[in-house]
């Protein structure tokens, strides 16, 4: 699932889209013993505390973070996923009913009822890129005809009142690269890529005004996704040479990034993994230019969003705990590209996203799950 925001409402920030997952590898730090000389008539010394290992809690970094709750039901038993983090009151998503027969498009206060927006049939349809702006959420659908064709149409209904509008079913064959990017809104209007329906190697550009009308394209040469509107860049590779493209200048970028490894980039960032298991399991971040590269996580921890550097400094991390567990759980972390500090964020997510100004993770599962938000702008 994918989620974008560009241009904030009242009670909403800039989200979020993508997903991944993974857990960490916590490093340890002991606590010496104090030791004093004798001396007389000296008072009995303290027994020292036990050992902390690991990172610092969140808020033993951050006093005034305050992570919030986010609706794991919704009202009639439907179990909520959130996509899109619009406020710490306010989220987008997607929600399933308790027969898992109906998967629906709704946005969620964290309290009174919620607002279901469009309403399908698991595996016949799906609902993809959900974004907002001014006050009003977008998102693509994807369903599936009897001869199995797939047709996707775009959506949008307000935030607060009335109903699911289509802006068109002229959208191509969007490619959903997991982040919210996917389908950006900017300057009134709304972007997406697409392949080159006359099978050349060439991405389409799409683009509608966000109150409807006709779709306009554009055929750029090469393979391309959406990064940070204007940016484009060359879809993550073992090896391949990581390229920026401004959609709207022209200018290029060629990412100084080391050989076989995987890179993904924004215009400001970009984050380095192994391309394969014979290589240091590492993770590094670094400018395109390749200055300020630094080692982030070690080992199987790795990121869990496909954005990098999150407000231009955070990369949330995990990694499996447990790989033989029946409910498999990350070790949640964030790193701190400002001070180049991990701190916990939670020792046992049972699932973490991260998306523009906010971070979320849910705990437990099934009937136990719990989800919890952090807007990364209150880390101050």
């Amino acid at each position: 699932m994918t989620s974008t925001l560009t241009t904030p409402v009242a009670d909403v920030a800039r989200p979020v889209p993508w997903r991944s997952r993974a857990g960490l590898a916590a490093a340890a730090a002991g606590i010496a013993a104090v030791l004093a000389a004798p001396a007389p008539h000296r008072a009995p010394a303290t027994a020292p505390g036990p050992a902390q290992t690991g990172p610092p809690a969140l808020t033993d970094r951050w006093p005034g973070a305050r992570p919030f709750p986010i609706r794991a039901v919704l009202p009639g038993g439907l179990s909520y996923s959130p996509e899109l983090i619009l406020g710490p009151s306010l989220t987008a998503g997607l929600a399933t009913s308790a027969d898992q027969e109906h998967l629906s498009v709704a946005v969620a206060r964290s309290a009174g009822p919620a607002r279901i927006l469009q309403t399908d049939i698991p595996g016949l349809s799906s609902f993809d890129a959900l974004t907002a702006s001014g006050g009003s959420l977008f998102w693509m659908r994807s369903r599936t005809d009897e001869s199995g064709h797939q047709h996707t149409s775009l959506w949008t209904a307000s935030l607060t009142s009335g109903s699911a509008r289509q802006l068109t079913t002229d959208a191509g064959a969007p490619e959903f690269g997991g982040t919210r990017y996917s389908l950006q809104a900017e300057s009134g209007h709304l972007h997406w890529t697409g392949g080159n329906p006359d099978g050349a190697a060439a991405t389409t550009l799409y683009s509608i005004a966000v109150t409807g009308g006709a779709v306009t394209t554009r055929k750029i040469p090469g393979v391309w996704q959406l990064s940070a509107w204007p940016w484009l860049t060359t879809p993550p590779s073992p090896g391949s040479v990581v390229t920026l493209l401004n959609a709207v200048t022209g200018e290029r970028v060629a990412v100084r990034a080391p050989a076989a490894q995987i890179t993904v980039c924004g215009p400001a960032w970009c984050r380095i993994s192994a391309g394969d298991s014979a290589q240091p399991q590492d993770t590094t971040v670094m400018h395109p230019d390749g200055s300020a590269r630094r080692r982030i996580a070690t080992g199987g921890t790795t990121a869990i969003s496909d954005e990098v550097a999150l407000e231009g400094r955070f990369e949330p991390l995990g990694g499996t705990i447990d790989p033989n567990a029946v409910t498999a759980a990350t070790a949640l972390t964030l790193y701190d590209l400002r001070t180049g500090r991990t701190v916990m964020v939670d020792p046992a997510a049972t699932e973490a996203r991260a998306s523009g100004d906010y971070l979320w993770w849910s705990s437990g599962d099934n009937e136990t799950r719990a989800w919890h938000g952090l807007d990364l702008r209150t880390l101050r």
